[in-house]
């Protein structure tokens, strides 16, 4: 948009000396300087949290493949156990990315085929990897049998019944989004967000302190209370309804980051103490990002990163690939660890934990980035692995938003 502006200036000594023609001239070079401004700026911030979460999300499940293949010592598996607690930020956080860039660029207005577009770069990947985990589910279990198969791929893309799940219950915040984001507009924000945050602590506590058995009147209270409960929009609510307001109010969003610079770090220390205590003295022995505790925790984990990324003046190159090829990791990754566990288990003899743990987790990233990065070079990779996402680089991500409404 700049350099059309860029363009037009150069051309102004030209017009003729007219005065209406040149008001109108002013006016649009007004609206072009400004739409360079407002409406292409990037939020860096947003471009690390995404790798930041990514990379978590690889982490969490790289403990899982070792805790599957040693015998750790008592030190060791409390090590492992208290950084699973500590990275439990993960998921949330990406789907408050995904709510946070649709606010942001479009505001409580939709653009025309939003949907159809989604649908086809992001439902497509995750429908193929459904079937495609299915059928890995099928081999792992020697079963061949046709039935059992599509009934596998059915529950994984229709019911979520595998890691990429979380890609529902994004298309519901889509729908969240357009149904009302101009309700959310006209609600008092303080009041709203706190409301929120205390009905998802209580939702979530109240699913994992009662069982399905106090409840076996309900149909389907079993599938409920074990994943249905968290495959529905009330879980991850205040997510949602903080990303809405972040995004459209970029600058209080920043002021309030930087009012709290100095509460930021103690509170991630806080709140995460809090989560490795409780389960610690058995009080809440769940590992999973659907703990009431895991809320606060989230919430101060996302805001302690943003204000940390946005003293970042140029984003690495190694982030910013994470961050494109996000996506594609988090479809990928756990079919590369699974290839991994196996070489581990029969042909990679290494003793050390850390040392396997360490070579899952680069080996589960990076790979997937590979496949991501070849396969969105041909004409119909993307419908496969994702679609590669915008890049962080470039000249204006060193603008200030902040100043920018």
């Amino acid at each position: 948009m700049l350099w059309v502006s860029k363009i037009l200036i150069f051309y102004y000594k030209d017009i003729e000396k007219n005065v209406s023609i040149r008001k109108k001239y002013v006016i649009l070079l007004i609206y072009l300087y400004l739409g360079g401004i407002f409406v292409n700026e990037k939020v860096k911030e947003i471009f690390i949290m995404r790798a930041f979460a990514c990379s978590a999300v690889v982490l969490l499940h790289s403990i899982a493949v070792i805790q599957g293949l040693y015998e750790l010592s008592a030190s060791a598996d409390s090590f492992f156990r208290s950084l699973q607690l500590i990275l439990l930020f993960s998921t949330p956080m990406f789907v408050f990315i995904s709510e946070f860039v649709l606010s942001y660029s479009y505001g409580t207005t939709l653009p025309d085929g939003f949907f159809q577009k989604r649908l086809k770069m992001i439902m497509v990947p995750y429908i193929f990897f459904g079937c495609f985990y299915a059928l890995v589910w099928s081999y792992s279990f020697s079963i061949s049998d046709i039935n059992t198969i599509l009934t596998q791929m059915f529950l994984f893309v229709v019911r979520g019944d595998y890691h990429g799940y979380f890609v529902l219950i994004i298309f519901q915040y889509y729908l969240l989004h357009k149904l009302f984001a101009a309700l959310l507009n006209r609600l008092p924000m303080k009041m709203t967000l706190l409301s929120f945050f205390l009905f998802n602590i209580a939702y979530l506590a109240f699913f994992n302190y009662t069982t399905w058995a106090d409840y076996a009147q309900i149909p389907y209270a079993r599938y409920f209370w074990t994943r249905g409960y968290y495959m529905v929009f009330p879980a991850w609510i205040f997510y949602f309804v903080l990303a809405y307001y972040a995004g459209t109010r970029i600058k209080s969003f920043y002021n309030f980051t930087d009012k709290l610079k100095w509460l930021l770090f103690p509170l991630v220390i806080g709140t995460g103490s809090i989560i490795i205590f409780l389960y610690k003295k058995e009080f809440l022995t769940v590992i999973s990002t659907k703990r009431p505790d895991i809320v606060p925790y989230t919430l101060s984990m996302m805001l302690f990163v943003f204000f940390l990324a946005s003293f970042v003046r140029k984003i690495p190159s190694a982030i910013d690939l994470i961050n494109r090829c996000s996506y594609s990791i988090y479809l990928i990754h756990p079919f590369i660890q699974q290839i991994l566990q196996n070489l581990l288990l029969k042909y990679w003899d290494i003793k050390n934990p850390f040392i396997a743990f360490t070579l899952v987790f680069l080996i589960s990233l990076y790979i997937p980035i590979l496949v991501a990065v070849l396969l969105n070079k041909t004409s119909y990779g993307y419908l496969f692995v994702g679609k590669l996402g915008p890049s962080g680089l470039g000249k204006d991500q060193y603008k200030n938003i902040s100043k920018a409404s």
